[in-house]
């Protein structure tokens, strides 16, 4: 990846994608410890800490091909949220489709604007709303994108608490404008540095 993202590290957390990573061995031993520390410095209780541990090996475990992935982390009891970051050689899809402005199971139409990155140019966000046909809850949904010469960016965001979906669009925005292209590998650097 060819990406960097210089975002708030007192905010957002790193799922790593490859094993073992930074001396962990595995997303099990990286998620227990992980929670035990958070559980420490926030005072969660034992059930909360076994809850963050079990949510935080799902997530290292599922992230997908070419998808990077980072935890909004300030209180993950309060507000867990993550964003997944994507960079692919340009598509021939369209812009529109990068956008997910197309997804049959909007509950009204999806809205997009421009979304001005310094680093990245001009782009596009779009924010949808879908519903579940099974048990009716709705998931907000947002993507950023930028069409490059030779590749898309594409980040995206969901979540199902539609007000504290809401809520983070400010934290999402700024994570967004974290993102530059660099050189040949992936790499994450602290804004407080």
């Amino acid at each position: 990846m060819t990406l960097r993202v210089d975002c708030d590290l007192l905010k957002w957390l790193y799922v790593p994608t490859e094993w073992p990573w930074e001396g962990f061995a595995s997303p099990q031993e990286w998620s227990v410890q992980l929670a035990d520390e958070t559980a420490v410095a926030l005072g969660y209780d034992a059930s909360t800490r076994e809850w963050l541990q079990i949510t935080l090996e799902g997530l290292a475990q599922n992230v997908g091909p070419a998808e990077y992935r980072f935890v909004y982390f300030v209180d993950p009891n309060a507000i867990l949220s993550f964003v997944s970051l994507y960079e692919v050689p340009r598509q021939d899809d369209s812009f529109e489709d990068l956008l997910g402005m197309g997804d049959s199971a909007c509950i009204r139409p999806p809205q997009a604007v421009r979304f001005n990155s310094s680093n990245l140019g001009n782009g596009m966000k779009s924010m949808r709303f879908v519903a579940d046909a099974n048990d009716r809850e709705i998931t907000g949904i947002s993507h950023w994108a930028w069409r490059q010469d030779d590749r898309d960016i594409v980040m995206i965001a969901a979540g199902q608490n539609i007000a504290e979906f809401g809520m983070l669009q400010d934290e999402f925005d700024e994570f967004a404008q974290s993102i530059s292209v660099i050189g040949p590998t992936f790499h994450l650097a602290s804004s407080e540095a």
